[in-house]
């Protein structure tokens, strides 16, 4: 694990990977952080997008034989059942991921609703590793 607000990302992932760089990059964060994975994948690597595409030119993407796949998430709004259906395979291997604990969820903290918009000023912030979970009832 790489904690962001006290390592440097492109550092670590060159020392973790002996310079190769990774197969996949999971972005959740935005274009900035899209770019950054672009650049520490390995040669054929692929950046998985859910918020926003890197905003490289394209000939980087074929230099290092790289693919952007994106993951819509809101199939659930529209009236596309393929959509759907496509998400919801997405939402079982990425648990099935979880239980085999192939993919670390890394929650820091669980809070109540009220605690929310303090929350959120503190993931704005950057202040916030890992994911923080609302607990409803």
């Amino acid at each position: 694990m790489i904690d962001y607000s006290k390592e440097d990302i492109s550092t670590r992932v060159k020392e973790i990977t002996n310079g190769r760089g990774v197969d996949i990059w999971l972005d959740v964060i935005g274009s900035e952080s899209a770019n950054l994975g672009l650049n520490l994948i390995a040669f054929g690597g692929s950046v998985i997008v859910i918020t926003s595409n890197p905003t490289v030119p394209m000939e980087t993407l074929f230099s290092r034989q790289a693919s952007v796949q994106n993951v819509f998430l809101t199939a659930h709004h529209e009236a596309d059942i393929k959509a759907q259906k496509h998400l919801s395979e997405i939402g079982d291997a990425m648990i099935k991921l979880v239980k085999e604990k192939k993919l670390n969820t890394l929650i820091s903290e669980v809070i109540t609703l009220d605690q929310v918009p303090e929350a959120l000023e503190r993931i704005h912030q950057r202040h916030v590793l890992g994911k923080i979970v609302v607990k409803i009832a």
